[in-house]
């Protein structure tokens, strides 16, 4: 298998070509450990699983997941514009709050984000079984 391979791989890897993926990166950039492109957790050498876009986009839990991250962080700005229900009255507040969660955390924004790495992404042990349970149940 050549080095494009081993990293970026399939469309459907199993959770063993993923930690193959994972291992060749570790042996190849030398590093004791990284951050999970997750959840920012330590991922310690020789551990993770290695991702391609391509990969994560086959995830509809981490796509739900990224999306419902970028709403929470529009709800909390929201109070910061001046989105208050004491000011607006609380009709008008979430219709505007509803808005602006549309607006940004449209899940086609989440996958032009996704699509727009270009490295391989390395997921924890955790994420993998939370955000990408289709690859996690394969051998």
């Amino acid at each position: 298998m050549g080095l494009w391979q081993t990293l970026f791989g399939s469309k459907n890897p199993s959770k063993q070509q993923a930690r193959e993926r994972a291992l060749a990166w570790w042996q190849q950039n030398g590093k004791t450990s990284a951050k999970c492109d997750i959840c920012a957790n330590e991922v310690s050498a020789n551990e993770g699983y290695l991702l391609h876009s391509a990969e994560v986009l086959q995830s509809d839990n981490y796509i739900d997941f990224c999306c419902q991250k970028m709403a929470e962080g529009v709800t909390r700005s929201a109070g910061s514009l001046g989105i208050d229900p004491t000011v607006f009255g609380a009709a008008k507040a979430a219709e505007i709050t509803l808005i602006l969660n549309s607006a940004v955390a449209g899940r086609d924004q989440v996958i032009a984000k996704i699509k727009s790495q270009t490295t391989p992404w390395l997921v924890c042990e955790t994420c993998l079984s939370r955000r990408f349970p289709k690859i996690a149940a394969t051998v």
